[in-house]
């Protein structure tokens, strides 16, 4: 029986170790940590709260519309009042009304036509949740260029890091075959000190890009909640120079909802321009009675009808008021088409800088195989005696440079075709 403890421990532990395995991530594109940092982003939580806003908004509107019942309590005096006839014996009639009055009641009214004002309302409503979410839109865009930022941190530093293991292990070969000269004496030891300070200097240089690799890291996986592993590869969007890349901002849809908000708006006061028809009924007691000024007592008394409201005449006040919302649709379009033409007119700008940059690349390679070449001739002389360590230094520092100068070059393409693409929005 105590067999299974250890038994079960072991496969309690098995478990764990799997989930936390399967909390890494083994790749991880651009697109998907966009996605992730929009979801882990506080900011996005503003979108349930606009739906929720959006939603009470509505409920109100529609609770509004629903027949309305009202108490009331109302009293007066007067300084005189109805006297019909006289207390005479002669007079036929004697009413007179008292001075003091009062009534209790309640009241129903029911809109039975408001002009279509309540559709009007539900969508402003609608069209102002639109601007709310595009704005969020908006606002979250940024994190894209942080993203991207981090990104390219993290795939620069993994490739300098690799440009530096290839240098370590061609400074390592060489070290091995420079102390065996040594050994026999044919090398002098300040050679190899040469190799070694340049190891170490290496060695530095990858401690610093490993730093900024893990803190590049470290922000990533906060801004996605993602766990990354070592091994965790980075792939970037594939670029194609013939697709047609088209504008699609979301600072584009924020205009368009600012227009149909202001549209709505417009609706509202062309439906406060048409009359309003209310069902109305009221019931109570008053003294004496509202509806038989002869019955001087305590009477309860009711009534029903229906009231017709319509200002037909508002001094232009909405004429007016349409005319400024007009002029702020087109205050929108103008601030829309100048967003699209400060980008638009990027385009051949970056379309340049992308040729320009790849025939720098294709030029670089030739350069790197000929660097690589005189390397491996240097290691040949260096390993005759023919040079020293100092000029064996002298072209291993210029084959690295020259490879990191590549793959910066590669790396600043794919950094200004994803800016391109972040610009116009297809990323």
């Amino acid at each position: 029986m105590n067999r299974i403890y250890p038994i079960a421990i072991i496969l309690g532990c098995l478990v764990n170790l799997s989930q936390a395995t399967a909390q890494y991530k083994d790749k991880l594109t651009l697109a998907e940590a966009y996605d992730l940092a929009m979801i882990n982003y506080p900011l996005t939580g503003q979108k349930s709260l606009l739906e929720k806003q959006t939603e009470l908004s509505l409920d109100i509107i529609r609770d509004e519309s629903l027949p309305n019942i009202t108490a009331n309590l109302e009293g007066q005096l007067q300084t005189e009042s109805l006297q019909l006839g006289s207390d005479s014996p002669e007079s036929p009639i004697n009413v007179e009304v008292p001075r003091e009055s009062y009534k209790a009641y309640a009241q129903l009214d029911y809109t039975v036509y408001e002009g279509g004002q309540t559709t009007a309302q539900k969508d402003a409503v609608k069209a102002n949740l639109q601007v709310g979410l595009h704005q969020l839109k908006t606002d979250l865009r940024s994190l894209k260029d942080r993203v991207n930022e981090l990104f390219f941190i993290i795939v620069l530093s993994l490739q300098q890091e690799q440009l530096i293991g290839i240098s370590l292990n061609n400074i390592s070969a060489s070290l091995q075959t420079l102390e065996a000269g040594f050994n026999n004496g044919t090398i002098l030891e300040s050679e190899l000190v040469k190799l070694k300070v340049r190891k170490l200097e290496l060695l530095n240089e990858q401690e610093d890009i490993r730093s900024n690799y893990v803190a590049a890291i470290s922000v990533l996986e906060e801004l996605t909640g993602l766990t990354l592993s070592p091994t965790t590869m980075f792939i970037l969007p594939s670029f194609d120079p013939d697709t047609e890349v088209d504008l699609q901002r979301p600072e584009q849809g924020l205009y368009n909802a600012q227009k149909l908000l202001l549209t709505a708006q417009e609706g509202s006061i062309k439906a406060s321009r048409r009359p309003r028809v209310v069902l109305f009924a009221q019931g109570g007691v008053g003294y004496p009675n509202p509806l038989n000024f002869t019955d001087i007592s305590h009477s309860p008394y009711a009534l029903a009808g229906l009231r017709m409201t319509w200002k037909i005449w508002d001094w232009n006040a909405a004429s007016q008021k349409t005319e400024r919302l007009q002029i702020q649709q087109q205050q929108v379009d103008v601030r829309k088409r100048t967003f699209e033409y400060n980008i638009q007119t990027r385009e051949n700008e970056f379309i340049e800088k992308i040729e320009a940059l790849s025939r720098q690349i294709e030029n670089h390679k030739n350069i790197v195989v000929l660097q690589n070449e005189v390397l491996q001739q240097s290691k040949a002389q260096l390993k005759n005696g023919v040079i020293n360590a100092t000029d064996y230094l002298i072209q291993v520092n210029a084959e690295l440079e020259a490879r990191q100068t590549l793959q910066l070059y590669e790396l600043q393409l794919q950094q200004l075709q994803v800016k391109y693409l972040t610009l116009f929005g297809m990323l």
